[in-house]
Order: structure tokens, then C-alpha cells, then sequence
């Protein structure tokens, strides 16, 4: 599912896990909204202290507890402002509350005295283990819906607390303070390791640039993504146009040049988030004639598409446990471990409809993750187009695809008419991420950098320009970050965020790439290159790469390669694996 923000993806979260249907968010940012931490928290402030009714109510309506709505609330009738949940719980006997509960009770209250017995004798990360162990929190959170995400959620929150004693050693409720302090900001979810090609996947257009999928849903495509334009417009050509009471000046000019632009990026964004679909595309076309709707609507030949306008699916809150086989129990006498179990050695047969230039990188780095990310369709959430850009750990800090992202979609919408905080901030914000001053000062440098960069003096420019070219018997895609013309000659710039660690390796990388570019651009256009640079935006360096015929040929004769072996071989034990395996997320499971 692809969206223009994250800002709703939760309604569509709510209604998968509803229906017990997988799927994985790579930004969401709800970490502390999640039932499984909000159930430790209030179990951890139960433990610091026991006459907070709020977190007792909390703790024993949890998979910890369990008890009913019933019994909670005769627990609840026999408490006042002198008596707290947890005392009323001691006295049962009065209370209408069926034997299964009263049993689930009198176990919390063991539990919870316990805790407090050795509270001022264990470390926060000894406690949260040891009650994680005794309520059997994982293994309920297992049969959980989505259960995998909740089990990285909880590991998450053990690794939080251990990292919080390594540069504090305060008390529990320094931590309770602590956890509360943070939890305005937007923690992301844990990572998962892999998705298999059967779970849903919730991007952001943005992030879908360079990925392909057999099913792709645009929801929402009527919601209108267009604001109101302040009083006060700039055009380096008209100049200021202000809108007042009685006059309007060159406002409206300016006003409608800007809707231009505007609706290009839309028809921009949509193609980007169509052509992501290999096999069936469904669009969320429900209300009004506007925003993506708009733009489709007279293209689509009503004889040529199915409407679903409903579809009954059952909800379930908890999974079905599976009986494991006893053939599967016993040991097997013939493993090879050429066949790579963990990575489900079969033959595919998949067949591309065409190709792109992010697929060829992949494939040059490492064949083994091309055929697990586009073979096999496991492709790990990272999103844009560089995928092999290192990461950078770091909790609450903006990512490093967030960052390229961020900078690309800068680079898109700046003019010299702009303010660049504010359209900064704008961004930012848009990616469902906060303006916090580290966040800032993260991206600054490459903005500068870009600015140091920027040209306006073009005759034309060409933003996030889409191409496909034939090469033999299929296609070849991709999109170019800049193409700027000026008096019939040709630069293309293409903007990387990468760390600039070893600059020889990224150039000999990245050179292909921009090889490609050029040979596609003097194909549609026939007019001759004059550069290609790659851009370093980290330390604002342009690259230029050879482009003489001999080199473009040559790299398309290795992409035909690349194209001819993959349609000739569908066994991952023909694709080798790369020796560099640092920063892939398979290195646990590839041998």
C-alpha cells in the first residue's frame, strides 16, 4: 500500500491486524502506542507503586492478568479515594467475580508483592526480564495477531532499559520518569529482519521509488494534498505578486503558475506509485473528483477494470496455534546445505516485465540479495533507489533513508522564491518524522550543500524525470534526479546522501548509473550529453563520469548481461553471494 504521508497509515494498520492480515510499516512511528509496551509500562509503574489505580487498572486488564470487564469493574466499585485498586483486590469474597478471575487475582497479587519485595535489590533490566519471564508475555504476544512485530517491540524495550542502565544508574521510577519523557516523540517500531513476499507492505511513495510489486493499493486517491497559497507569492520572472481586500496584482499569475507546478509533481508522484505495480493495481477511488482521482478518472476505461466496492473478511484477535507434523519432529538424514533452508530453495520461474537501474545495482554488489529481494520479492524495507547506502543506528535520530528521501524531495520543490526552513520543516514533518534540533542538524549540511550547488540560469530542467528504454527483447527503467538544459546542451546531476567514507568505491558504484542515464537521455532526447555527475551531497563534491561511446555501449552491454542471465536462471544457487556482507540484513541467513 502506498501513500503520499504517513499521517493515516494507522487506520489501514488497525484494519489489517483487524482482519488478521500481516503486514509491516517501515515508518511507523507508534512505538509507544503499541499495547504490548503501553502493558510493560503500566506493569513496571504497578511495581514502583501499587497506589497508582490508573497502571493496576491497566496491568490486570492485560495478557498478564487477564481479567474480565466484570470483574474490573466490581474491583472498581469497591474502590475510593482511601483505598486504592491494588488493596481492593485483597478482599474478593464480597465482590461478584467468577472463580477464573478470582484465581487470575490472587496470582497477580503474588506476583505484584514479589516485585516489590525485590525492587530496592534488582536492577531495572533484572525486573523487566524477570516479570516478562513470570507472566509468559512473549509467548501470549506470539499467538498475538502480528505477534512477530510485537515480539521485536518488546526485545526493543529489554534493549532500551539495558541501554538506559549503561549511562544511568538511577531507580525504577527515574526510569518510569525517563519513559514518560520520551514517549512524545516518534519512536519508531522495531525493525523486522525480512518480510516474506505474503506480508503487506505500508510505504510511502517516496520510499517505493526503485521497488516493484505483484499488487500495488493507492488508497485514498480522492484526499486533495493541495493547500491554500499565502497573500504573499514570489516568481523570479513576474516578481511579487500580493493578494489584498480590493486587488490581487500578479498573486493570480503567480498563484496559477504554481498549480502547474503542483499538479506536474502529482501526475509525478502518482506515475511513480503506478508503475510500481507488476501484475494488478487497485485504486482507493471512493469520494469526491479531486487530487489523484482527478487525474485518473477520464484515462480509465470503465470496461477494463473490476469495481470492489465490498468485501466480507472475517476479524480474528488471536492466531489459529498450528499442530506441528511429527514427520517435521524427527531428525532428517539428508540436509545439504547447499540447498540454503533458510532462504527456501526453489525454483521460481519468475519472469520481469521489465528491468530497472536500482535492480542492476543489487545485482552487481551481490547476486544472492538480488535474487532474494526481487526474485524471491522479499525486498527489505529500505526504500529508495540507493539501497545499498549505508545505516545509521542511532534511536530517535532520523534514518539514513529517511535523509535521502528528505533531501531528494528538497531538492524537487526548492526555488529561490522559497523559504528554506520552512519548506525544510514542511518536509520533515511530511514524512511523519519531528523538526527536533538533531534532526536538523543532520540534513543542514547536504541542504547547504545543495544550495552552494543550485543553479537557476537553465532553460529548462527536468526534476525526478521517469525513462524506459529497450535493451534486446525487454526494458530498462529509472528516474533521474535532474536534467538541466541550457542552450542545447545537456548536464544531468544525480544527488547522493551517502557517508563519503571510501569516495572511489561510491564512484565506481554509482558510475553505471549515471552511464545509463546518459545513454537514455541522448536515446528519447537525441541531443549529446555534456555531463554526468554524481553529486556527494555530504561533502558537496560533483563527480563527473566518463561518458565516451565506448563506455556507455560497453555498460549497456553489461546490462544486457545482467538481464540475459537472470532471465536464463531461477535457482538462488546460481546466484553467488557477495563477500562484503556488512550492512545486509541476510547475512544472518545466506551461507
Amino acid at each position: 500500500m502506498l501513500f503520499r504521508s504517513t499521517t493515516r497509515t494507522y487506520i489501514y494498520e488497525d484494519a489489517l491486524k483487524n482482519h488478521n492480515i500481516p503486514f509491516f510499516n517501515s515508518s511507523n512511528k507508534r512505538y509507544f502506542y503499541r499495547q504490548e509496551i503501553l502493558d510493560i509500562i503500566n506493569a513496571l509503574k504497578v511495581i514502583s507503586n501499587p497506589y497508582d489505580n490508573i497502571a493496576t487498572i491497566g496491568f490486570l486488564r492485560s495478557p498478564m492478568v487477564g481479567i474480565s470487564d466484570n470483574s474490573l469493574y466490581y474491583i472498581l466499585k469497591n474502590t475510593n479515594e482511601n483505598k486504592s485498586v491494588f488493596h481492593s483486590m485483597y478482599k474478593l469474597e464480597d465482590l461478584a467475580i467468577k472463580k477464573e478471575d478470582t484465581s487470575k487475582i490472587e496470582e497477580a497479587l503474588q506476583l505484584l508483592n514479589y516485585f516489590h519485595e525485590i525492587k530496592e535489590t534488582s536492577t531495572i533490566s533484572e525486573l523487566t526480564a524477570d516479570l516478562i519471564e513470570r507472566t509468559y508475555f512473549i509467548e501470549i504476544a506470539l499467538l498475538k495477531i502480528n505477534g512477530r512485530q510485537s515480539l521485536a517491540n518488546i526485545y526493543k524495550f529489554i534493549e532500551m532499559v539495558e541501554l538506559y542502565e549503561q549511562n544511568n544508574k538511577n531507580s525504577l521510577e527515574d526510569f518510569i520518569d525517563y519513559i514518560e519523557e520520551i514517549k512524545v516523540r516518534d519512536e519508531p517500531e522495531a525493525p523486522m529482519e525480512s518480510e516474506t513476499s505474503n506480508v503487506v507492505k505500508l510505504l510511502t511513495i517516496h520510499k517505493s521509488k526503485g521497488l516493484e510489486f505483484a499488487v500495488v493499493i493507492i488508497p485514498e486517491m480522492a484526499r486533495d494534498t493541495g493547500g491554500r497559497f499565502p497573500n504573499l507569492l514570489f516568481n523570479k520572472d513576474i516578481g511579487l505578486g500580493l493578494k489584498t481586500i480590493s486587488c490581487s496584482g500578479f498573486h493570480d499569475e503567480i498563484k496559477d503558475i504554481l498549480r502547474v507546478k503542483e499538479n506536474e509533481e502529482k501526475e509525478r508522484v502518482l506515475y511513480v506509485a503506478m508503475t510500481r505495480a507488476e501484475k494488478m493495481l487497485i485504486l482507493g477511488n471512493q469520494g469526491k473528483n479531486r487530487g489523484f482521482k482527478k487525474l485518473t478518472d477520464e484515462h480509465l476505461n470503465k470496461n477494463k477494470y473490476k469495481i470492489i466496492s465490498h468485501i466480507n473478511l472475517e476479524q480474528e484477535s488471536t492466531n489459529k496455534i498450528k499442530i506441528i507434523e511429527d514427520h517435521l519432529l524427527r531428525d532428517s538424514e539428508n540436509h545439504n546445505i547447499k540447498k540454503l533452508p533458510l532462504l527456501f530453495h526453489e525454483n521460481l520461474n519468475k519472469k520481469f516485465d521489465s528491468y530497472s537501474i536500482s535492480q542492476y545495482l543489487v545485482f552487481k554488489q551481490c547476486k544472492r540479495k538480488y535474487y532474494i529481494d526481487f526474485y524471491q520479492g522479499r525486498t527489505e524495507a529500505f526504500g529508495d533507489k540507493d539501497k545499498w547506502e549505508e545505516l545509521e543506528i542511532n534511536p530517535g535520530v532520523i534514518t539514513a533513508l529517511d535523509k535521502g528521501n528528505i533531501v531528494h524531495e528538497f531538492a524537487q520543490l526548492y526555488n529561490p522564491g522559497k523559504n528554506v526552513s520552512d519548506l525544510l520543516n514542511s518536509i520533515i514533518l511530511s514524512f511523519g518524522l519531528s523538526n527536533e534540533e538533531e534532526n536538523l542538524r543532520i540534513l543542514r549540511p547536504y541542504i547547504d550543500n545543495y544550495l552552494k550547488l543550485y543553479r537557476d540560469d537553465y532553460d529548462t530542467v527536468f526534476l525526478e524525470r521517469p525513462f524506459h528504454i529497450k535493451i534486446g527483447d525487454n526494458y530498462l527503467n529509472g528516474v533521474i534526479d535532474r536534467i538541466n538544459i541550457k542552450d542545447n546542451i545537456i548536464e544531468i546531476q544525480d544527488f547522493k546522501t551517502n557517508k563519503v567514507i571510501d569516495k572511489d568505491k561510491l564512484i565506481k558504484q554509482y558510475t553505471p548509473q549515471l552511464q545509463v542515464y546518459a545513454y537514455a537521455v541522448e536515446k528519447i532526447m537525441n541531443i549529446k550529453v555534456k555531463t554526468a555527475s554524481i553529486v556527494f551531497l555530504e561533502t558537496g563534491q560533483a563527480i563527473n563520469v566518463p561518458l565516451e561511446k565506448e563506455h556507455l555501449l560497453a555498460n549497456i552491454d553489461s546490462i544486457g548481461k545482467f538481464i540475459h542471465f537472470v532471465e536464463n536462471h531461477n535457482d538462488i544457487i546460481d546466484y553467488s553471494k557477495s563477500t562484503n556482507c556488512n550492512y545486509c540484513n541476510y547475512k544472518t541467513i545466506c551461507f
